[in-house]
């Protein structure tokens, strides 16, 4: 068993709760408890009830416990690239556990103005996990 230091979010109201339990370090979204009025009440006297507990990003497990980096570089992509093309563009900046968005690159909103030779730049976000001081 692993112990993780979590973020406890309560949302609702009315007749339903739902717990959200988020790794803090890393921010990955560890699980979803949802429940009634009345389980809760269960839970406080009793110490006991069953609820639907969604277990959200099992892919993302590796990462509970260490924490998330971001950067943002420059990188020069056409404008209609394919997907194929984006990944080689951010191929250079991926190194040490640095993962670029393929979204960022077409995407006005990160465009970044274009190089002499008219090809256009896009800030893109990059990611990573590392292991927590």
């Amino acid at each position: 068993m692993k112990t993780i230091k979590a973020r406890i979010q309560g949302m609702g109201g009315g007749d339903s709760f739902t717990l959200v339990v988020t790794d803090k370090p890393s921010g990955v979204l560890v699980a979803e408890i949802s429940f009634t009025k009345e389980q809760l009440a269960t839970a406080l006297l009793v110490q006991s009830f069953e609820a639907d507990v969604v277990i959200v990003s099992p892919e993302h497990y590796p990462n509970i416990g260490r924490t998330s980096e971001h950067k943002t570089e420059i990188v020069e992509c056409a404008w209609d690239s394919s997907i194929a093309e984006k990944r080689k563009a951010l191929e250079p900046f991926e190194v040490d556990g640095w993962k670029g968005s393929t979204k960022n690159i077409g995407n006005h909103h990160h465009a970044a103005g274009q190089t002499s030779q008219g090809v256009a730049l896009w800030r893109v976000r990059f990611g990573r996990y590392v292991d927590a001081d």
